[in-house]
């Protein structure tokens, strides 16, 4: 059965099977513990899109090099999806009023076309 990788900030935290992600709460990944810029988890890819979207904001999507809001910190890409593609979806500049509401989804995607992970990016404070 496929599955996919979840992560934040290019570090592994989980993989959970396809089937089980008809669930919005399964996009869920990490805990208090797991650190992603100026916040703690857990995170939720899908609910951060949500929330831009809802709020009549837009997405804009990249390619490559990935650099955190208000940083020259690049986000590696994440080492266990070495070949992979990675497309990131962030806010655009009208969606968010600071870096503390940035965050960025890394989608990874593999040689055939497939989702193969998905990896989330917090702002700072």
């Amino acid at each position: 059965m496929p599955s996919l990788e979840f992560g934040v900030d290019g570090r592994r935290i989980d993989h959970r099977p396809a089937d089980a992600l008809t669930d919005p709460t399964a996009w869920k990944v990490g805990d208090r513990k797991t650190l992603s810029g100026a916040f703690a988890g857990p995170f939720n890819a899908l609910t951060a899109i949500q929330r831009i979207r809802r709020a009549g904001g837009e997405l804009t999507a990249g390619h490559g090099d990935l650099v955190r809001c208000g940083t020259t910190t690049h986000i590696p890409h994440a080492p266990t999806l070495g070949g992979a593609d990675r497309v990131t979806l962030q806010p655009g500049p009208d969606a968010i009023s600071s870096c503390v509401d940035w965050f960025a989804v890394d989608l990874y995607v593999d040689d055939h076309g497939r989702l193969v992970g998905v990896y989330y990016v917090a702002g700072t404070a």
